[in-house]
């Protein structure tokens, strides 16, 4: 056996073995004894020191954070993300977001010290805070615009789990994020009430029906997300081997490329309908089941065909600023050559949003309205929370459907009793028998 020498004061080898373990003692008093399962003398050191650290912090929270802010480096903001933070939610759902929301807070406040970040750098952000739209200036550059407060609150919460991070790691202070929690001044904003996103029977039927006429592949592709719910970029990479026929399911990758759970279905009857018939139109060397035919390669974007088969439908009429520019345009030409001129479409107002991703709010929706429990349709919808699932679901049924449930309660109204009442004639008082019968009541009187 190789001379080992002499180990710092906590750190041994047992008998016998190859392994350093570390020795403290627990805040009880009590000597324990763990084992680093590596045979190196840093990584012995750094555990025997978070097992101090860890004993003093349940004794004393007090001491331990004079302790952190004496012994850790302070780092600065954009430091702590890079290290600290951005790995330890880098296999979260969420770490895209998360560090795009992060990202824009520390492009302003990433050279400050950690522990010297305070509320007001926070109301500063918010106040500060622009979202850039998809609208373009008269220079052709993008307008940004103020964001609504659902987003501001995101960004709250997002740079509030970051700081709550640091306090684990001794870059902050717990008595600084009880603070920002309890100020006044930077609570979470009201957020308006967002409009259902999904769509009615009636609706549905005549979106198919539009689409059916217009554009026939993406017709296939609206019933696939009606029957499936999943989103449209995963439906335009959805290929053959995550079809099973022998085991009757479908895969979908998940939304975050880094995470690894996929989503699992059953090939419904609707499902396989819509398989089979992409089936006769597979091409060789392609992998995808919805894909263009001219190149072989999958949808880039229909959004002007689906927009159309809205205003097919006599869901949605185009009244962007492009359109009615262009119908003004048409109507001048109309007018010079003696012809009628078209008329100005008005706005539709269903009170819902008409994007794609409505049909995945339809699928989970209809679900729930067909009494399918909310946990089995946050499962067929990928949700990592029954939470998020909750926001989707629009109930769609009308107030006429629920009757035959409240006909059921006739059962507690109509009571037709067969037994005597319990108080029966044996137990009257003869005075109130008296009184009761004409008789009786005519000599009282």
């Amino acid at each position: 056996m190789k001379r080992r020498g002499k180990l710092p004061a906590g750190i041994f080898y047992p008998k016998g073995t190859e392994i350093l373990y570390v020795r403290f003692t627990n805040e009880f008093g009590k000597q324990i004894a763990e084992s680093t399962k590596f045979n190196n003398i840093d990584i012995a050191k750094a555990l025997l020191e978070r097992r101090r650290r860890e004993v003093i912090a349940r004794k004393s929270p007090v001491a331990a954070a004079i302790l952190n802010e004496l012994t850790v480096e302070p780092k600065t903001y954009r430091k702590f993300l890079d290290e600290d933070y951005y790995p330890s939610v880098e296999n979260e759902p969420s770490y895209q977001v998360r560090k795009y929301t992060l990202e824009a807070f520390a492009k302003n406040y990433g050279d400050l010290l950690v522990r010297d970040i305070k509320v007001s750098h926070l109301l500063q952000y918010r106040n500060k805070q622009r979202i850039v739209t998809k609208k373009l200036d008269s220079h052709g550059n993008p307008i940004t615009a103020i964001p609504a407060n659902g987003t501001k609150n995101r960004h709250r919460a997002w740079i509030l789990s970051s700081l709550s991070y640091a306090v684990s790691v001794g870059q902050y202070h717990e008595n600084q994020l009880k603070g920002i929690h309890a100020d006044v001044n930077y609570p979470n904003l009201p957020e308006e009430e967002r409009p259902p996103r999904a769509f009615s029977v009636k609706q549905l039927h005549d979106i198919l029906d539009a689409a059916e006429i217009i554009d026939n592949d993406l017709y296939q592709i609206i019933r696939f997300a009606i029957a499936t719910g999943i989103r449209l970029g995963q439906i335009r990479s959805f290929r053959w081997d995550y079809v099973n026929f022998n085991n009757n399911e479908i895969k979908s990758p998940p939304k975050n490329p880094k995470s690894k759970k996929w989503l699992v279905q059953p090939i419904s009857e609707p499902v396989r309908t819509v398989l089979e018939e992409r089936l006769t139109c597979r091409q060789k060397n392609v992998p995808y089941v919805f894909f263009n035919p001219k190149t072989g390669t999958k949808w880039v974007s229909k959004y002007r065909r689906w927009w159309h088969i809205l205003e097919v439908a006599k869901i949605r009429n185009r009244t962007d600023k492009k359109t009615m520019e262009k119908l003004e345009r048409e109507n001048l030409k109309r007018l010079e050559q003696g012809l009628e001129t078209l008329p100005i479409p008005e706005q539709i107002e269903l009170g819902i949003e008409t994007v794609f991703h409505s049909l995945r709010h339809s699928f989970g929706s209809h679900l729930n309205d067909m009494h399918i429990p909310v946990a089995t349709c946050s499962k067929l919808l990928g949700h990592t929370s029954i939470e998020m699932t909750q926001r989707y679901l629009t109930s769609l049924r009308s107030v006429q459907e629920d009757k035959s449930g409240l006909d059921l309660l006739g059962k507690l109204v109509n009571h037709h009793p067969q037994e005597p009442h319990p108080l029966s004639d044996e137990f009257i008082d003869e005075d109130i028998r008296e009184v009761d019968d004409d008789e009786g009541f005519e000599n009282a009187s």
